[in-house]
């Protein structure tokens, strides 16, 4: 929506061709969004300092969308006119045939399951040591971990169910919906996590009793006094973790990425790989993970 509405906003339905469509997606992969859209600017008007076209003199930082970003910006105009169709608000979708020149090869650095031993070797006795276990081996998102709640866990049958995200939006933390319909999920939980699992919940109800102000807000991971994390306050967090376990600096989400490289690397079909990560199909999951299925085809 960030990107959609500036370029395609003001276009009325009727009027909208796929060379609108296709001049758009290629405006977001070509064009630096941050000078289109007055990014920086924004951010100075709330008080931030310039750091790039607002600076003077101007320093363009060529913040243009990544290939999957664009791919990802293309579904949702499709399934917006798609839904103008179903509304008889338009007869053909604009988006529906048109083909992009790109294909999607996302560059991630995944760690070996001797990296990802050592770095909760690292972590363990951490307050957010759970945290990262459950990233590592259900690879949740960031904002799919930092949104659990305790209703979402069932301890009985060590099921995750996986239905919210905790996002910023406009300043503020608010928990939306998943990426995708199939983001939805439930995901298994082995014996071992589920332990963490509990033992995180006994330290947290004995943190809440002691705590000076407790804001319980039914998270399962959730600052000192209860209140969702913040998720840039995670990333410091975790870059300090990585440094003291020594195993290469990655992204928060190359954990996800980690999840399924290992589980392949197990032996697990592509297909049950898929049901954990919420993907809408075996072909998503293989096209994301094509270097390492070409290490077990080797």
């Amino acid at each position: 929506g960030a990107y959609v509405l500036p370029y395609l906003g003001s276009k009325k339905l009727g009027q909208l061709r796929p060379a609108d469509v296709r001049t758009f997606l290629n405006r977001l992969k070509g064009v630096c969004q941050c000078c289109a859209l007055g990014k920086d600017r924004k951010r100075v008007q709330r008080g931030a300092s310039a750091r790039c076209c607002a600076a003077v003199p101007a320093v363009c930082c060529a913040n243009v969308l990544s290939d999957g970003s664009v791919r990802y910006a293309h579904r949702i105009v499709r399934a917006m006119l798609q839904d103008a169709i179903v509304d008889e608000l338009i007869a053909t979708n604009p988006a529906r045939h048109l083909r992009i020149s790109h294909r999607y090869r996302p560059k991630f650095t995944p760690w070996s399951a001797e990296e990802a031993r050592r770095f909760l070797k690292a972590a363990r006795g951490d307050r957010w040591y759970a945290l990262y276990s459950v990233a590592l081996a259900l690879g949740l998102r960031r904002g799919e971990a930092l949104g659990l709640r305790w209703i979402d866990v069932d301890f009985v049958e060590n099921v995750i169910t996986v239905r919210r995200s905790l996002q910023r939006v406009n300043g503020q933390l608010v928990n939306g919906p998943v990426k995708t319909d199939s983001s939805e999920r439930k995901v298994a939980l082995a014996q071992p996590l589920a332990r963490v699992l509990e033992l995180h919940r006994a330290d947290q109800v004995r943190q809440s009793k002691t705590a000076k102000q407790w804001a319980d807000h039914g998270m399962v991971f959730a600052t000192k006094i209860g209140t969702p994390v913040e998720p840039r306050n995670l990333k410091r967090h975790f870059d300090q973790l990585c440094a003291k376990a020594g195993v290469p600096q990655i992204r928060f989400h190359d954990l996800r990425h980690s999840c399924a490289t290992i589980l392949y690397d197990q032996g697990v079909p592509i297909e049950n790989i898929q049901d954990v990560l919420g993907h809408s199909s075996p072909t998503i999951t293989k096209t994301i993970y094509v270097e390492a299925t070409r290490k077990i085809q080797r």
